[in-house]
Parts: C-alpha cells; sequence; structure tokens
C-alpha cells in the first residue's frame, strides 16, 4: 500500500490533485493523504490549493 501524506505548517490544503508529466489530472481530492497504489511508476506533480487561495506544486517519483 503506497500513500502520500501532505503535511504543510504554512498553510492549510484545501484540494489534491495528481498530474502526470503531460499536465494531465490522474487524481483529485480533498484528503491529504492519497493512495498511489493504482498508479503506474514515473513522474507525477502535486497541485495544491490552500484555504488562502495560494497554489503549490510538488514533483514525485512512483518506483515499483
Amino acid at each position: 500500500n503506497s500513500e502520500l501524506r501532505i503535511k504543510n505548517s504554512e498553510f492549510r490544503i484545501e484540494s489534491v490533485e495528481v498530474l502526470d508529466v503531460l499536465g494531465e489530472m490522474i487524481l483529485s481530492q480533498r484528503e491529504s493523504t492519497i493512495n498511489i497504489t493504482g498508479l503506474s511508476s514515473g513522474i507525477y506533480f502535486l497541485r495544491m490549493k490552500t484555504a488562502e487561495g495560494f497554489f503549490l506544486t510538488a514533483k514525485f517519483v512512483k518506483g515499483n
């Protein structure tokens, strides 16, 4: 079971999207724990919207 846990002490995360390298949305949810078990190996981006209206982006690599 592969999960990502998003923690940010500066902002309250309101929603999270997982995007592939082409910018296609793979997942979208409001929880800060994301199950990535179903994703293929590769590079992905997290786009997080904060309650303050900011967007934060992070990259992650999923291995086998």
